[in-house]
């Protein structure tokens, strides 16, 4: 935690932004606003120039000022929802706790698995994003209670176990379709191995004249002088069905 602490740039640390905020507001506001704090904190922070400003226009100590709790945070900044999320305790001195390892991990799996699942189009590459979405919850399954983030950590959890099944979906769906066109094409190629009615019983016959389809010994097609055309002809049988 210290070592976090130290690398951190000088003016984002809770001293510098609360002086940041009595002395000159409207940096220390954004730099507030940009801080990965839960709500609660930034909007108690906001107040901080609110009440300077009231006061330093006629206000006695009596007063009681009302701050507003519906103040939304810029469309940029996307606070962490936690437990604490509806507390009105001020700051504390404690430090802010930083997002765990985990949390991140399963963010980048996640990133990871909205790639790949975005061009997906074969067996292998949704099995490659069903893998990034199960190892996003495992990550978030490390995530420990005592943490701010445990219940978006469960939320999360959900959310990717539903992305998880619908790749699994599309695996499925694909091996399915990949079945029905083979065992089409087994069936075309049973069909075409099968001599059709009228179709040759045999290959061609050179020397011999007794089907339409042979050939004299001069390599020529019998057709009609073959004995199976003549009337009174043998009577064999040249063709599939008879």
């Amino acid at each position: 935690m210290a070592s976090s602490r130290d690398i951190r740039d000088w003016y984002q640390k809770k001293r510098w932004i609360f002086l940041w905020l009595v002395f000159f507001p409207p940096l220390g506001l954004i730099i507030l606003w940009l801080k990965r704090w839960p709500i609660w904190a930034k909007i108690a922070g906001t107040s901080i120039p609110a009440i300077l400003l009231i006061m330093s226009s006629g206000g006695t100590e009596g007063e009681q000022v009302q701050v507003s709790t519906s103040l939304i945070a810029p469309e940029s900044v996307v606070p962490i929802q936690t437990s604490e999320a509806n507390s009105s305790t001020s700051i504390s001195e404690t430090e802010i706790e930083p997002t765990p390892a985990s949390f991140q991990n399963a963010v980048k799996h996640a990133t990871e698995a909205v790639s790949l699942g975005r061009d997906a189009a074969t067996i292998a590459e949704w099995e490659s994003a069903a893998q990034q979405w199960g190892r996003a919850i495992e990550s978030l399954e490390q995530v420990p209670e005592s943490s701010n983030y445990f219940q978006t950590a469960q939320n999360k959890i959900e959310e990717y176990s539903a992305n998880s099944e619908y790749t699994q979906q599309r695996i499925e769906g694909i091996r399915q379709d990949a079945l029905v066109s083979e065992r089409q094409r087994q069936q075309q190629q049973a069909a075409a191995s099968v001599p059709q009615p009228g179709s040759p019983i045999r290959s061609s016959v050179s020397g011999s004249c007794d089907c339409p389809y042979d050939r004299d010994s001069a390599g020529r097609s019998c057709g009609g002088r073959s004995a199976y055309s003549r009337p009174g002809g043998a009577s064999s049988i040249c063709y599939v069905g008879e």
